[in-house]
């Protein structure tokens, strides 16, 4: 699995969570996800865009 499809999956995951009600509803919600990727994996993938 790349890279980018693991930060995919990983940030789908996390906004099902807060769609579930089990996040904060924070104005940054992407910028806390990257956080907690970064905090896991240490760097983003780069994009393919």
């Amino acid at each position: 699995m790349s890279a980018n499809t693991k930060y995919e999956n990983f940030v789908g995951q996390e906004l099902a969570n807060y769609a579930d009600g089990e996040g904060d509803m924070a104005h940054d919600v992407l910028a806390r996800i990257q956080e907690r990727w970064l905090r896991m994996f240490g760097e983003l993938p780069e994009s393919e865009w």
